[in-house]
């Protein structure tokens, strides 16, 4: 699968034209400090990961890291599965993951952040969800939501 066809978006402004991706944190060395890079199944990667682009969904479900001392585009700040009757049946359609992707993203958002998504200095707020019928697998029915960090990455 191709990555791009996973995010859904957001931007600044409020409109179904919303940008959205999300991040993963780097794992660790043996010695506790932070490796390079990790791979992590999307389905178990912890908020507060941060990837390097938005080539980050690989064909087996799992993300690529990295540690967020080095460069990168996203940081996830909330994830989770997409509601029992969405997700135990047939894809749903576009719109209903898509809403509820939305609202969870942007209620996790206000509260950390205190207010709106790119608005007075605020990050810009970037999802992912499985919005196409091909993405319906196990690993992908799940919210991730992440902040764009650096744009120019």
């Amino acid at each position: 699968m191709i990555a791009t066809a996973l995010l859904s978006g957001c931007s600044a402004e409020r409109s179904p034209d919303r940008s959205g991706a999300a991040t993963g944190p780097a794992g660790s060395t043996g010695d506790g400090s932070p490796a390079a890079s990790t791979i992590v199944k999307l389905t178990e990667l912890p908020n507060g990961s941060c990837l390097a682009n938005d080539r980050f969904l690989r064909p087996d479900g799992t993300v690529q890291t990295v540690d967020c001392k080095r460069r990168h585009m996203y940081r996830t700040y909330a994830s989770t599965d997409l509601p029992p009757e969405m997700r135990d049946g047939p894809f749903p359609g576009y719109q209903k993951v898509y809403d509820f992707t939305l609202k969870f993203c942007d209620a996790e958002f206000a509260k950390l952040y205190k207010g709106p998504a790119g608005k007075d200095g605020r990050p810009v707020e970037y999802l992912i969800a499985p919005m196409e019928k091909a993405q319906w697998r196990p690993e992908e029915k799940r919210v991730v939501c992440a902040t764009i960090t650096s744009p120019n990455a």
